[in-house]
């Protein structure tokens, strides 16, 4: 299996998407800031339960069938926080769910636009490979 040819980061507070190039550094696509306070990052909507629950998630899943329907990828990965994943997916088309090929369940306030390729990459290798632990 190939890597991702789109990448997504997301978690309550922002969204990347990336684009994986032969060479060097992925292509930055899109960033969104969710209701963020610029000074501090800490989310506007902490306050709101709703955000946390279904607004978020909502507009996380909108904000991927956006990028998804302009970018048209063969094959997308995911990376968030394993809490939200099914919260996102849920709500994703099935046309564009089809082509998530790659989830990574993490602290995505770790990855960056120099590690993203390699993650993804090694997921997609552990997929292909994947680790037999012995009784």
């Amino acid at each position: 299996m190939n890597s991702p040819s789109l990448l997504i980061v997301t978690n309550l507070k922002s969204l990347f998407a990336y684009m994986p190039q032969q060479e060097g550094m992925p292509l930055i696509l899109e960033r969104v800031d969710f209701l963020c306070d610029s000074q501090t990052g800490v989310p506007l909507t902490a306050c709101h339960p709703e955000w946390h629950e279904e607004e978020g998630p909502r507009a996380i899943a909108q904000k991927i069938e956006d990028i998804l329907d302009r970018y048209q990828p063969g094959s997308w990965g995911l990376a968030c926080p394993a809490f939200l994943y099914d919260r996102i997916t849920d709500q994703i088309r099935h046309c564009h769910e089809k082509k998530l090929c790659t989830r990574l369940a993490t602290d995505v306030d770790q990855i960056h636009v120099g590690n993203v390729a390699q993650l993804f990459h090694e997921a997609v290798l552990h997929q292909n490979h994947p680790v037999i632990h012995a009784g």
